[in-house]
């Protein structure tokens, strides 16, 4: 009767302890979340064959390359600050100032992005002369602030918005030289295009000079970085 009890016991401890071992793996365990992992949007691209560069949901820029990613850093930085900038300044002539040099940071970004080849000629522009402007900006929005007609005051608001003038024309400037070699690279394409055109016979010789036959690419080699050179009314030269 003893034995009979005991067997009826044991079989039950195993079943109690079947069923706990389930219930244990279909719950989380200690350190599981409970909470499903929360999917990130990135857009992911292969940049100059060498590394990635990712937006995140969020929109921020990240890279691979910690050259491009300190240029994503100090860009956004001042983006931001020009934003909050932006919200305080009254004048709508410096705002309108604002939001095209933001358009442009943002543009010289993506070319970076896409071609690393130029963050070396675009690194003063990220590291002084954007820093500067929106140290201008914090300066035109002091002066703002002060709701009188001084002399000094309006002279000060007026030297900023002029220097942002200036400023505008070399970033633009800057912007524009970024397209050097794919322009160049665009005019080789079109000799070769047109070179086959006429050899095939649907295009008139002479309608373009042949394009030479690709030679092997030498060593790279440091390239020194271009200048931009602007000159301002007072006599002040910007060199990006």
């Amino acid at each position: 009767m003893l034995a009979a009890l005991l067997v009826v016991l044991a079989a039950a401890a195993v079943v109690f302890a079947a069923v706990k071992i389930k219930q244990s793996k279909s719950q989380p365990g200690a350190g599981q979340s409970t909470v499903p992992e929360r999917k990130v949007n990135r857009t992911s691209e292969r940049v100059g064959g060498a590394s990635r560069s990712v937006k995140t949901a969020s929109g921020r820029r990240e890279s691979e390359n910690p050259r491009l990613q300190a240029i994503f850093d100090q860009g956004t930085s001042a983006l931001n600050e020009m934003k909050s900038l932006r919200a305080e300044i009254k004048s709508s002539e410096i705002t309108d100032k604002i939001d095209r040099i933001s358009d442009i940071t943002n543009r010289i970004m993506d070319d970076a992005e896409q071609d690393q080849n130029d963050i070396y000629q675009i690194r003063k522009f990220f590291t002084y002369y954007l820093p500067t402007t929106v140290k201008l900006l914090e300066s035109y929005k002091k002066l703002e602030s002060q709701d009188i007609q001084g002399e000094n005051i309006t002279k000060g608001m007026s030297d900023i918005s002029s220097m942002l003038d200036t400023a505008l024309e070399a970033y633009e400037k800057r912007l524009d030289s970024l397209f050097e070699n794919q322009t160049m690279d665009i005019e080789t394409e079109i000799d070769v295009f047109n070179q086959m055109l006429q050899r095939e016979g649907f295009a008139e010789a002479g309608a373009s000079e042949p394009a030479a036959e690709p030679a092997s690419e030498p060593a790279a080699e440091a390239v020194a970085e271009p200048k931009v050179a602007v000159a301002t009314g007072s006599g002040i030269t910007l060199q990006l």
